[in-house]
Order: structure tokens, then C-alpha cells, then sequence
């Protein structure tokens, strides 16, 4: 089998492993870093050569259908390279998620951005903000993705260390990280004359009939041993091979359960009620194959005058995510407060701007990709009394990390057009449209700054006496 292809050379925590392989994947064999062959696949059968060396995660990567079919470049660590079929170009293209990164994580045009931050971006000019005023701050940042490692990171070894791996991310379920990353600017603006917060969360209704709950109950007392087959899993007591014959079995054992629960029936059918219930359920069945569309309700409802109990409640089905709508009447008093205004509009619209490549020129419509627009922090600030550190406005809500959604500005709010020399309104409307990005959870409103994982410096201790979000 010397005259297979090499498909992927790739590093575990034993060592660095070549596989080589036919492109059917009939024929293939796993070679270590010492040349010596740990397994092979032969006309579709496979057998192992070195027990000790091929271990459970060897094997459940050489299962996976799909990290095999690309030669598992997963796992590599350097980036793949593409060679052009055509011949076109002598020269290899490195896929580097760092690079694309490097392309998109800062705007062509976010230099703009903080040369206007540095112009002190506030209104009104006069405002005596943190000692006698509370305000309203709005941060800029540049995009950072939250999951970038369980997609593309660096290696494996990576994927760990974060524990963004397969058995990682079973054990402890997905990690979002920060999603700023680099500052941009700031603007201070007076207390929004409406200011108002929503929290909600999603709840529907659900039912459970008596036939429903009682199938449910037999199928999931047999089933429960899957999750102890999964920790197992996690935990490297079991190989993937044994995994999905055992799985077999359970299946074999709800059938076998539910049989034996029929046969336990023959008693209780007898109960009116239940005989009753499962007439209509069965006779229902037969009508729907014939495509008569009959319900056990209506049967029920129609023929005896009763309907099921449905034992009807409402559960919880996911959290959502708050909005925010905020609105300021800017009236410019001279021609510096006049730029000001507008280099506060131009901040928040280029802010939110959908960003092509730094290397796209301007004016042109050619971007491969599409970078994700700048994000903001909302800060309500109040005057530091006695001696104290933080200005955070604790007595109204707090603002998780939000997206700018929606940026709308009324340049005739007087219902006909006024305006200073040079085309300046005498007067705009500004309104700017919110959305955080992650839902608010219990544990945002820990006090104890300890409490809190060092990876989100965002989220900060709530104080006892604060509102939180």
C-alpha cells in the first residue's frame, strides 16, 4: 500500500500522524511519526496493527466520513493551501483566517472615525457632563467574533486549551467571548428626554395528553442510559465503535419495553377512560392515512361531548433579545457647534456601515466578503460624590454590548426647512435604534467581581442597590 497518496499529515497530543489513502477511502493506512504503520484499510476492511498506538480519538477521527472525505485539514496546523487547476498562477494562496481578519477587522475608513473622536465628540459644547449633568456615553468598536475557535482555529491543541473542542464543547456547552475588539471613539450626549427598558423573555404553551405521557414515560425510562453512554464518551471509557452498538441495543430495549407495557395493559384498558381515549387516538390514525383529517379531539368532542385533558402550561422556550430606541433634538448655537453635530451623525452612520475589504478601492462594488459593521457600549453617567471611583448611573438600567441597527435623522423637524448660511438646519431630529447582541441571563447581576469569567471584562458586577439591566 507504499503507492497510496499522502491525504493529511496531522498532530494529536501523541505525536504527528500521516494518513494516506486511495480516493474512494477503500484502501488506506495511518502511519506515526516514525514510519511505522498503526492501521490499514484494505479493499474496505480495516484492521489495527498497533493497539497501543491507535487510540479512541485516532479512531473517531478516522470515522468521521466527513473529516476523512477532506483529508482531515481540520486538524492541521499550518493553513491549507489551494493550488489553481487551471494553472494560472504559479504561486500558492494561503486560506488564513488571520489574514481575511486583517482585511475586515478594521474598516478602510475607521481612521475617520477616531480622527473625529479626537475633535471631543460632545453636545452641547457648553455641557457640564460628570459634575452637575448626567449624560449618556456611546463607545465604538471594531468587531471581533465570538466563536472563532471552534471553527477555525489555529490547531487542535488550541481548540483544547480553550476548551472549544468536540469533547469540550459536550462537557461544557459553547463559550462566547468578548466581541470588541479594538476602540474606535466615543460621543457624549445629554440623557435621552425617553428613556425606557423591556425586558421579556419567551414562554408558549404546551400540552401532555394521558396516551401521549404515558408512551413518553416507557420510552424515556429506557433511553435514559444514553446520557450515561455520552459522559462515558466524553470521559474516553468508550470508543466510538462501542458507542453506536450499544445505542442499537437501547433502541432494541425501548421496543421491548413498550411491548412489555402493552401486554401489562390489558388490565387497565379495560378502565372506560383510557378505552375510550385510545379509540379515538387509533381510529383517528386510520382516518388520517386515508386523508380524512380527523383529530382524537374531534372524534371525542363530537361523538361522547368530552375532550382529553391536555394538561396544559406554559414553559419556558428561549430568552430574547432587548431593543432600544433613542432620540435627541441637536440645535447647533454657533458654527463650531454646527460641525460638531454633524461629525456626531457622521460618527453613528459610518459607524454602522457594512464594511468591504481595506483593500477594496472606493467607489467599486468588488468585495469577496462582507465585514460585520462596528459595535457600541451604552454607559449612563452620573457626578462622583464622595471620593467615589465609578460615574456608572446605577439608578437607571445597564446595556449589554449592542448592535446599531438603525440610524434615522429628520433635518426639517419644524415641518418646513430652516437653515444657517452654508446649508447648516437650524435644528435636526436624531434617532438611533439599538440591539444587544447576547441575551441577559441570572448570573449578569452577580455582585462579587470574582464570580465573573476573566474572558468577559464587558460584563460588570452589579451592586446590590443598582437596577442591572
Amino acid at each position: 500500500m507504499s503507492d497510496l497518496p499522502l491525504s493529511a499529515s496531522f498532530t494529536t497530543d501523541l505525536g504527528t500522524f500521516s494518513l494516506f489513502r486511495d480516493q474512494d477511502y477503500q484502501n488506506a493506512q495511518l502511519v506515526n511519526q516514525d514510519g511505522t504503520s498503526i492501521w490499514e484499510k484494505v479493499d474496505g476492511s480495516d484492521s489495527v496493527l498497533d493497539s497501543i498506538g491507535y487510540t479512541s480519538e485516532l479512531e473517531g477521527l478516522l470515522n468521521n466520513d466527513f473529516l476523512t472525505s477532506i483529508g482531515i485539514k481540520e486538524l492541521i496546523d499550518d493553513p491549507i493551501n489551494f493550488n489553481p487547476p487551471d494553472g494560472s498562477t504559479d504561486e500558492q494562496t494561503e486560506a488564513s483566517v488571520a489574514n481575511l481578519r486583517e482585511d475586515y477587522k478594521t474598516g478602510k475608513v475607521d481612521h475617520i472615525i477616531q480622527k473625529l473622536s479626537l475633535r471631543n465628540l460632545v453636545y452641547p459644547m457648553d455641557a457640564d457632563f460628570g459634575n452637575t449633568q448626567d449624560y449618556i456615553q456611546i463607545n465604538q468598536f471594531t468587531y471581533k467574533p465570538v466563536n472563532q475557535n471552534i471553527f477555525f482555529a489555529g490547531s487542535t491543541k488550541e481548540k483544547r486549551a480553550n476548551k472549544e473542542g468536540f469533547l469540550g464543547i459536550l462537557e461544557n456547552g459553547v463559550t462566547n467571548g468578548s466581541p470588541k475588539e479594538k476602540h474606535l471613539g466615543l460621543v457624549k450626549l445629554p440623557m435621552p428626554n425617553q428613556l425606557q427598558d423591556s425586558n421579556n423573555v419567551a414562554w408558549g404553551q404546551d400540552q401532555l395528553n394521558a396516551i401521549t405521557a404515558a408512551v413518553s414515560s416507557e420510552v424515556f425510562g429506557a433511553t435514559g442510559g444514553a446520557i450515561n453512554l455520552i459522559q462515558e464518551l466524553i470521559k474516553g471509557d468508550k470508543k466510538f465503535g462501542e458507542l453506536f452498538g450499544e445505542l442499537r441495543d437501547k433502541a432494541g430495549n425501548v421496543i421491548n419495553n413498550l411491548g412489555s407495557a402493552g401486554r401489562d395493559a390489558k388490565g387497565i384498558i379495560t378502565n372506560n377512560n383510557a378505552a375510550l381515549l385510545g379509540r379515538s387516538v387509533i381510529g383517528s390514525a386510520i382516518l388520517n392515512i386515508g386523508q380524512f383529517g380527523v383529530t382524537p379531539e374531534t372524534a371525542l368532542a363530537r361523538g361522547a361531548g368530552v375532550v382529553p385533558n391536555s394538561n396544559m402550561q406554559l414553559l419556558f422556550n428561549a430568552p430574547t433579545l432587548r431593543e432600544f430606541t433613542f432620540n435627541w433634538r441637536l440645535t447647533p448655537r454657533s458654527r463650531e457647534e454646527a460641525t460638531r453635530v454633524k461629525n456626531i451623525i457622521r460618527f453613528f452612520k459610518q459607524g454602522m456601515a457594512v464594511k468591504k475589504s481595506n483593500k477594496t478601492k472606493s467607489g467599486t462594488n468588488t468585495s469577496f466578503f462582507l465585514g460585520t459593521p462596528n459595535i457600541f457600549d451604552i454607559h449612563f453617567k452620573t457626578a462622583k460624590e464622595n471620593y467615589e471611583i465609578l460615574d456608572r448611573n446605577d439608578s437607571v438600567l445597564r446595556i449589554k454590548t449592542c448592535a446599531l441597527t438603525g440610524v434615522a435623522v429628520n433635518y426639517t423637524p419644524d415641518g418646513m426647512w430652516n437653515a444657517y448660511e452654508k446649508g447648516m438646519p437650524t435644528s435636526v431630529l436624531l434617532s438611533l435604534r439599538f440591539g444587544e447582541l447576547e441575551p441577559i441571563f441570572d448570573t449578569d447581576y452577580e455582585e462579587d467581581p470574582f464570580e465573573y469569567d476573566s474572558s468577559r471584562p464587558d460584563i460588570q458586577p452589579v451592586p446590590i442597590d443598582a437596577i442591572g439591566y
